[in-house]
């Protein structure tokens, strides 16, 4: 029980609370939040643009690598396109070739497979440096690499065909050639193609990234 005028337990005493340095404090841990969230928004950016720049620049490589290989097979593709044309031309009349024109047309020529490279383009969709890309760019290529495996299916194709023949009646090769003519022809129109979306896409690449 509390003696009658002891007042030592309800004294309330004053707290004396500095307003100036309590805002400083505040605005201080604030400013540090603040500042906290900024470098690590700056860490995030730069690690973005490493891997935009990564990913560019290897797709770029890469690019330039493919059209180069197909640089070393499109005159050869295109000069057998031309000799089965005229071949199946020449035979039409009478729609006819014998096994002899075929082994003539095909000695001392070997079909060389050109077989472009997609790991750039598969790196650039697991480390997410794909989506970095403005979506035209992304299109772009998409469209470029899907054109290479339609190349490389008809290249395959075709190199089943003459590896793997098939001997036709009566010894006429003539619907034989027609198909191997179209065959190789379509090789070449996707060569010429991919020819020109190489070019485009690395003109736009140096464009806009100066890779």
């Amino acid at each position: 029980m509390v003696p009658d005028g002891d007042s030592r337990f309800f004294t309330l005493r004053p707290v004396h609370i500095d307003l100036g340095d309590m805002v400083v404090q505040v605005v201080a841990v604030a400013l540090g939040v603040l500042l906290g969230l900024g470098a690590a928004a700056w860490t995030d950016r730069l690690r973005e643009q490493a891997t935009l720049h990564d990913t560019v620049g290897n797709i770029a490589t890469e690019v330039r690598s493919n059209q180069q290989g197909l640089h070393v097979v499109m005159a050869a593709h295109a000069k057998l396109a031309t000799d089965l044309n005229a071949l199946v031309k020449s035979a039409t009349p009478r729609a006819s070739v014998s096994r002899g024109q075929i082994v003539t047309l095909f000695r001392g020529r070997p079909f060389s497979q050109n077989i472009p490279l997609g790991i750039a383009w598969q790196i650039a969709q697991n480390d997410r440096g794909l989506a970095l890309l403005p979506y035209d760019e992304r299109y772009q290529l998409a469209w470029v690499y899907q054109l290479q495996t339609v190349f490389v299916a008809s290249e395959q194709r075709f190199a089943d065909t003459v590896f793997s023949p098939q001997e036709p009646a009566a010894d006429n090769y003539f619907f034989a050639t027609v198909s191997l003519a179209n065959q190789v022809g379509s090789i070449v129109a996707n060569e010429r193609q991919l020819d020109g979306l190489y070019t485009s896409t690395l003109r736009s690449l140096h464009e806009q990234y100066g890779v």
